[in-house]
C-alpha cells in the first residue's frame, strides 16, 4: 500500500471514530421546587459544551475550579439561550456552582420563589448548543409541587417552536 493511501486510511479511521464516539447531542435539566426555591441542575456533555465554550471565548476555560472566565461564560451563555417564566414574568436564576466529571458539565442554578401554585403557567426556552449542533435535544425533568413533567425542547424544521409551556397534571 502506498504511503498516501495509508495516510488517507488512517485519516478516515480517525474521522470515523470521532463521528461515532459521541453521536447523541443531548442535555438534561432537572428542575425542582423546595423550601421556597426553584433549583435547576443542567447536565451537558463536556466534550460538546467545553469545546464550544473554548471556541466562543478563544480561551481554554477551566470548568473544574471556580474560574471567573468559565463562570462569566456560563452566565452569559445561559442568559442568551435559556429563559424561564412563570405567568409571563421572567424568573432570574443565580449560578450556585458548576463542575465537571468524566463526561458531563454540571451547572447548578437557583432562585427564591415563594408563590408557586399549580395554577401557574410555566414557559421555558432552551436553545443551548442549537446553533452548534442542529440535532441537539435539550430535555427538562420538572418536579414542581409534586408534578413530574418531562419536557423535550427541540428546534429545527420539524420543531419550529422555541418556547414550551409546561402543564401541571
Amino acid at each position: 500500500m502506498s504511503k498516501k493511501l495509508k495516510v488517507i486510511s488512517i485519516l478516515f479511521l480517525f474521522i470515523g471514530f470521532y463521528a461515532f464516539a459521541h453521536p447523541v447531542k443531548l442535555s438534561v435539566c432537572d428542575v425542582t421546587y423546595q423550601d421556597g426555591k426553584i433549583k435547576m441542575h443542567y447536565k451537558l456533555f463536556q466534550d460538546d459544551f467545553i469545546a464550544f465554550a473554548n471556541i466562543a471565548t478563544n480561551k481554554k476555560l477551566d470548568f473544574e475550579n471556580k474560574n471567573k472566565d468559565a463562570t462569566a461564560f456560563i452566565i452569559s451563555y445561559l442568559n442568551k439561550h435559556t429563559s424561564f417564566k412563570i405567568n409571563g414574568k421572567s424568573v432570574t436564576f443565580k449560578l450556585k456552582s458548576n463542575s465537571k466529571d468524566a463526561t458531563l458539565v454540571h451547572i447548578y442554578l437557583e432562585c427564591k420563589y415563594n408563590e408557586l401554585q399549580k395554577e401557574n403557567k410555566i414557559e421555558i426556552k432552551n436553545t443551548i448548543l442549537f446553533d452548534q449542533f442542529p440535532e441537539q435535544i435539550n430535555m427538562y425533568y420538572i418536579d414542581l409541587l409534586g408534578d413530574k413533567n418531562p419536557v423535550s425542547c427541540r428546534t429545527g424544521k420539524d420543531f419550529p417552536n422555541d418556547v414550551w409551556t409546561v402543564p401541571f397534571r
